[in-house]
């Protein structure tokens, strides 16, 4: 083991009273993190308790992954003077929620309908728009 001597002790001394502050500091930050941590964790497992329906019917995707929160304003203010604003939510795939890779087929647009016009009308029943209706 090394011999340190008077000078380097003292310097050691000096060192640790200037640099506890800091020391203090930061075994303060770490105990805030520790706890953060475990509130983290704790919020966590309850919004995961109140997911499990969504991920079981959307394949493992969470309401983060398939709803968007808009909030908008709507122009008007309430008796403090402060906006008033309305929160929807809203899916983020409309009508459906994609599913994973393996399980998509491919969609086809839907046909559209044509109407048919006859050209040639017999009975004489068409639309004028200076007769009144009858």
């Amino acid at each position: 083991m090394e011999k340190f001597s008077k000078t380097q002790i003292a310097s050691f001394k000096r060192t640790a009273q200037n640099v506890y502050p800091l020391v203090r500091k930061k075994e303060k930050l770490v105990e805030q993190i520790n706890a953060e941590m475990a509130e983290l964790k704790d919020i966590e497992a309850q919004i995961d308790a109140q997911q499990g329906y969504v991920k079981s019917v959307t394949g493992g995707y969470t309401t983060e992954d398939i709803i968007i929160r808009e909030v908008t304003d709507t122009g008007k203010l309430d008796k403090n003077g402060n906006p008033v604003k309305v929160t929807t939510f809203k899916l983020r795939y409309p009508e459906t929620v994609i599913p994973s890779v393996e399980e998509r087929e491919p969609v086809q647009a839907p046909e559209e309908e044509e109407e048919i016009i006859p050209e040639n009308n017999d009975n004489n029943n068409t639309f004028n728009s200076n007769e009144p209706w009858q």
